[in-house]
């Protein structure tokens, strides 16, 4: 009986070694899965820590001016089409970059003088600069390019100083009204401009600074960009759908300004009122489907499935 124990043993043993390598050989050994050094996760740390008041302030600006309520979309998007190349992402990553370095301290030395000035415009762009070096720095230039398009596509959400918006809205606005007037009048409206006031029996209708399709064209080539990335093209129809989102969002504005000249003309000021705020809905949807329309014509199409 005890010259058989060893050998039970054994037997027990050969059981339980094969068991404990087939567990191991089910560890996950692609290199992107391995543990990351903490000084990593300590440079995110900081990335959040110094952008994080930057967004909040963005966050207000989005809040309180209509012109730059598309920001609220354009951070969640970012993520989302980061999300969606993370095997991508996950297989690029390599060995740094130094080219990266230069780019995380001018960026941070733009941010510091920004601040310094109170000049808040900058901040995006500060933010999507060091967001570039750091990935740069740490993973290498293969996987900035998976991740090029969404950390650029950031900007969007920034803002831009009125110095440079005032002349685009003001000609966006003029050929709003313009438009709207020249088309009800083709329909049989009595109606007369005066710059940016349109007047019908009774009634007038302003396009005012908030009305005048800047939101819509901001918005609009934002999409045509997003829309290009995602889409089957070559350089030239991504540069098409770029140069065609503004007056295919002047187009829209006219349209929604002709349309509440008819509203106000039917319903009067009350009506002016209430279809205000769904027209500018109607006119985002419309120039929407007129750049996928336009989108289809010059043979943009979805990827082929993987």
């Amino acid at each position: 009986m005890n010259d058989r124990d060893p050998e039970a043993t054994l037997q027990v043993e050969a059981v339980e070694i094969p068991e404990q390598e087939t567990a191991d050989d089910q560890k996950p050994t692609h290199p992107a899965l391995a543990a990351r050094p903490r000084s990593e996760w300590l440079v995110w740390a900081a990335f959040v820590a110094v952008y994080a008041p930057v967004v909040v302030e963005y966050a207000r600006e989005w809040a309180a001016d209509e012109r730059y309520s598309h920001g609220w979309l354009i951070f969640p998007i970012s993520l989302g089409l980061t999300y969606m190349n993370r095997s991508r992402l996950a297989a690029s990553i390599g060995t740094g970059s130094f080219v990266g370095l230069p780019l995380i301290v001018f960026g941070l030395v733009a941010h510091s003088i920004a601040w310094f000035l109170r000049f808040p415009h900058v901040g995006m762009w500060s933010l999507v600069m060091v967001l570039a070096g750091i990935v740069m720095s740490l993973y290498g230039m293969a996987a900035w390019r998976v991740v090029r398009f969404p950390a650029l596509f950031l900007l969007f959400a920034g803002t831009l100083p009125n110095r440079l918006i005032e002349p685009i809205n003001l000609k966006v606005q003029s050929l709003s009204a313009v438009g709207a007037a020249h088309v009800m009048s083709f329909l049989g409206y009595t109606v007369m401009r005066e710059g940016n006031r349109i007047e019908i029996p009774g009634y007038v209708v302003e396009v005012a600074d908030i009305c005048s399709g800047y939101k819509k064209t901001v918005a609009l080539l934002a999409f045509a960009f997003l829309y290009g990335y995602v889409m089957t093209s070559s350089p030239v129809r991504r540069i098409v759908l770029c140069v065609a989102a503004i007056p295919i969002a002047v187009l829209a504005n006219v349209g929604r300004v002709a349309g509440l000249i008819a509203v106000t003309s039917a319903g009067g000021s009350e009506a002016l009122h209430k279809a205000h705020d769904p027209a500018e809905m109607v006119a985002l949807l419309v120039a929407f489907v007129l750049f996928i329309l336009l989108g289809k014509a010059i043979g943009c199409r979805l990827p082929e499935p993987a």
